[in-house]
């Protein structure tokens, strides 16, 4: 399996909720470059905003979130955004609360706390990641 396209960005921020339209405004950015319908792009603004908050929410004093968004184009499976969210200094986020785990269970493929399936290394402090395949806008 050839990518064909990947991008990827790093954002590193105060972990205030102050901050989340930041990281949303990244996610769809790069989603809109693969073609994202409206859809997929709400659901990834819902999904970015839940599983931010729920780490910002959770942080120590001046801690910061380092979020990676990258996406992907591969040949035969379409393309994908995946983030990794990082709490530097909070070490534990303990477990997604029912409501998050609703609203990110319906609105990514797949998601969790900890170190992402794809991750090549793990970070210290909290984490959190999710992944979400687009479909192509017919105005793409």
């Amino acid at each position: 399996m050839s990518r064909s396209r990947q991008d990827l960005v790093r954002i590193d921020l105060p972990a205030e909720t102050d901050h989340l339209r930041l990281v949303r405004l990244v996610v769809a950015g790069l989603a809109t470059g693969l073609g994202a319908d409206v859809d997929d792009l709400e659901d990834l603004r819902i999904a970015t905003g839940e599983l931010c908050a729920h780490l910002m929410d959770r942080s120590v004093p001046d801690d910061r979130l380092e979020v990676e968004v990258e996406t992907t184009e591969t040949s035969g499976a379409g393309p994908s955004v995946r983030l990794i969210a990082n709490l530097r200094d909070t070490t534990d986020v303990d477990v997604l609360d029912e409501l998050a785990e609703v609203v990110l269970g319906t609105t990514t493929d797949q998601c969790g706390l900890g170190t992402a399936p794809w991750a090549e290394r793990s970070t210290p402090g909290a984490s959190g990641w999710f992944e979400r395949a687009v479909r192509a806008s017919s105005d793409a």
